[in-house]
């Protein structure tokens, strides 16, 4: 189980101020959190923020008491130096289960090389997103999908590389009755809404392990 949801439900601050909070969260079957969902909390910044203070001494705290729990540390939707300190914090590998990357598409929700390469290098993983905004492709297509895993795997690896496809669904129903004013009105530097298009769909697996193989990839 992930702590990965909405309504303050997609961070940790689940946790409030009490670590001791984590041990029952891992008893009760999570293996993994987002340290920050999209804006500052107590422990990191969102990618949202404009600014970008890194983790706090509570959020340092935090990591190691989740290292020594067993919980996995999830920097998907963290603000880029709160995520690379979270990853040198850790003594546990890191992952971004579900982001796309910056080199392909310029987004506030994607990230860029630098955080590829120290998640690699700590024996993390990154799963690459299915939703169209963050691919840069409103339809999820399967070859956009590729060009993203393809670039972690230039970079670093096939090892480090995942599908964390985040939603299966069409996008517009789904966030009309959940996201607030707020989260609506976000856009991301580059102009982008946070939010649109669909998501690749479990169907379009085929035709990605196709691209893969088209482009040399091993079983």
């Amino acid at each position: 189980m992930c702590i990965h949801g909405h309504d303050n439900g997609q961070d940790t601050e689940l946790v409030h101020d009490d670590l001791d909070r984590l041990q029952i969260l891992k008893s009760i079957g999570v293996r993994h959190m987002l340290l920050a969902y999209q804006v500052r909390n107590r422990a990191a910044d969102g990618c949202a923020e404009p600014d970008d203070a890194g983790l706090s001494m509570f959020g340092r705290s935090l990591v190691r008491e989740m290292n020594r729990v067993g919980m996995i540390v999830e920097v998907t939707h963290v603000r880029k130096k709160s995520s690379l300190e979270a990853i040198e914090c850790s003594e546990m590998p890191v992952i971004f289960s579900h982001s796309g990357i910056q080199a392909v598409c310029r987004h506030i929700r994607n990230i860029d090389d630098d955080q590829i390469r120290a998640c690699a290098e700590a024996g993390g993983a990154i799963g690459v997103v299915g939703i169209g905004a963050f691919l840069g492709d409103p339809s999820a297509s399967a070859q956009t999908v590729f060009r993203h895993i393809d670039h972690v795997v230039q970079l670093v690896g096939a090892e480090y590389a995942g599908i964390g496809t985040d939603f299966i669904d069409d996008m517009t129903p789904t966030w009309e009755g959940v996201l607030s004013a707020k989260e609506t009105a976000w856009r991301d530097p580059y102009g982008t809404q946070l939010y649109e298009g669909v998501a690749f769909a479990p169907e379009q697996l085929r035709e990605l392990v196709n691209l893969m193989i088209d482009a040399g990839y091993p079983d």
